[in-house]
């Protein structure tokens, strides 16, 4: 006759089996957690350390965000509202000449951010009014400057090189690693002409 009573020993091994796999779990999901918390925490001390230097600070929550870390959650642990992120993330996107003017102070980060259709309309009627004096200065009629096209290991080397430049010379970091050729295109776009001065002024 089959002995039908519950084998408790049995149970007892996968009772006890079932506790370790989920305390498995837990110190797996712990420590994540912390690293999350400590990333945070940095991002907070870089952010205020670079509290002068909107772009830095735009730079900052972008490779946050590019981490994983959504705009709410990095909001709450920087003690700022959601849109106070979503407006510096905004600067990312910038036309270049905008994130150069702010970069220099020529255009407080604020006024693009609360008037940003009136800033873009006012910088493009100054360039046109800039090319309408050039031109009849020179009397001759205005010609588009060709652009130079660069293929992506040309322009990842330039950008390196600007990049160590911009170390030597004590200005914004530039970040490489990773960088589309979109963002290595801009980042020429951007950068360059800066550091370009700046060299110039150390000659």
């Amino acid at each position: 006759m089959t002995d039908t009573r519950p084998d408790h020993l049995a149970e007892k091994i996968r009772r006890r089996r079932l506790g370790e796999t989920a305390a498995e779990a837990r110190s797996t999901l712990l420590p994540t957690l912390r690293d999350v918390q400590r990333e945070l925490a940095e991002l907070k001390v870089a952010i205020e350390s670079a509290a002068d230097k909107p772009l830095e600070v735009a730079r900052l929550l972008g490779e946050a965000k590019a981490k994983g870390r959504m705009p709410t959650e990095i909001a709450n642990a920087l003690g700022v509202g959601r849109p106070w992120v979503a407006k510096r993330l905004g600067l990312l996107t910038a036309p270049a000449h905008v994130r150069v003017l702010i970069e220099f102070g020529k255009l407080a980060e604020t006024d693009y951010y609360n008037h940003r259709a009136k800033v873009l309309d006012a910088l493009d009627g100054e360039t046109k009014t800039k090319e309408s004096k050039s031109r009849r200065r020179r009397g001759a009629r205005y010609v588009r400057q060709p652009k130079v096209s660069l293929n992506e290991p040309a322009a990842r080397a330039t950008v390196h090189l600007l990049a160590h430049m911009a170390t030597i010379l004590g200005l914004t970091p530039i970040d490489v690693d990773g960088a589309t050729l979109r963002g290595l295109s801009s980042t020429l776009e951007l950068r360059a002409p800066e550091l370009w001065d700046a060299l110039k002024d150390k000659l």
